[in-house]
């Protein structure tokens, strides 16, 4: 595989994608290891994007020891352009949105971008998707999120998946905006009042992407982060589950924080994840075929109630053109 940013009821991805004018449009269905890629575009990236989300998901199941192997992967992704996304829905202004019916969950993502923010796009919101609510707890709102940005950088280079990139943008607003308590980052949820500030939903991300850099790559409280997380899994209320799992307190670990900015001392992950062979070559479908999965896509998303769609994944950011990999700015 190159070197890019990786199963019951489907669970659908959709990546809308801009890429440059072309005589001819392709399309392309691919299927790998119970992932069916529908795509406009390349041959390559239909085939590379099937990969690595099955091993993306992979690596997800390694860095969660709880609750994950038990749930449904994401399992249909469609990348079209925003062209054919404008037909379906010129309405659709967010970046993504997740929303469930009584069999299937679904997941869109308008991504902006050449391929590598195509992939990064597609990582970002696979990992939200993945750790949303299907009809149990779930995982916390920052958690997914901050998870979702860390494997939305991750780079696949032969059968070695490396996370912990460095995002740029997100350490700007940390260094020149403020932090946000850690306190309120565990207790916030995606339509909490407060996040319909535009400044403070963007502190609330930069901040959940740092806190779950620090517990998974740099280890801190990486034990008491999984006990937390294991009970709220099983229902207790984020007090109980903090006090049962902490020997410290609130502000020690927004000391913890403050220090880890401060120091500007950043390592990565790599983990062994092989990538099975597998059909190499893409079908090609119809415009007609293109059409009919789509429509059937979109027909699902009209019966679904607004009250079903959940906000948090509303607004995945997808931008990572200035994300770097190295020390911080």
């Amino acid at each position: 595989m190159e070197r890019t940013g990786a199963s019951g009821l489907s669970i659908l991805v959709a990546l809308w994608a801009v890429s440059a004018p072309v005589a001819a449009v392709d399309r392309w269905s691919y299927e790998y290891q119970g992932v069916q890629v529908t795509a406009e575009g390349s041959s390559r990236y239909t085939v590379h994007l099937a990969h690595n989300l099955r091993r993306l998901d992979a690596t997800l199941i390694d860095l969660i020891p709880f609750g994950l192997r038990d749930r449904q992967p994401l399992t249909r992704i469609y990348a079209v352009s925003p062209q054919l996304r404008k037909q379906l829905d010129d309405k659709e202004t967010t970046l993504s949105s997740f929303w469930r019916t009584n069999a299937q969950n679904y997941l869109l993502i308008y991504n902006v971008g050449q391929d590598s923010e195509r992939y990064r796009g597609a990582y970002t919101g696979y990992v939200r998707g993945r750790l949303s609510s299907q009809g149990d707890p779930g995982y916390p709102d920052w958690y997914s999120s901050g998870m979702g940005d860390l494997l939305g950088t991750a780079m696949l280079d032969g059968d070695q998946v490396s996370i912990g990139a460095f995002i740029a943008d997100h350490a700007y607003t940390l260094y020149r905006e403020g932090r946000m308590p850690v306190r309120a980052v565990l207790g916030l949820h995606w339509d909490d009042p407060l996040l319909k500030s535009e400044q403070a939903r963007r502190i609330y991300e930069a901040e959940s992407w740092f806190l779950v850099r620090q517990i998974v790559i740099e280890g801190e409280h990486r034990a008491e982060f999984a006990s937390y997380l294991s009970l709220l899994h099983k229902g207790q209320s984020a007090g109980d589950a903090f006090a049962a799992s902490f020997k410290v307190s609130y502000e020690d670990l927004d000391r913890m924080m403050l220090e880890a900015l401060r120091a500007r001392r950043y390592h990565e992950l790599s983990i062994k994840v092989p990538d099975p062979s597998g059909p190499e070559k893409p079908q090609t479908i119809s415009a007609e075929e293109m059409e009919r999965r789509l429509t059937d896509l979109m027909a699902a998303r009209r019966g679904t109630s607004d009250q079903a769609k959940a906000p948090g994944l509303a607004s995945a950011r997808s931008d990572t053109s200035r994300a770097a990999r190295g020390t911080a700015p």
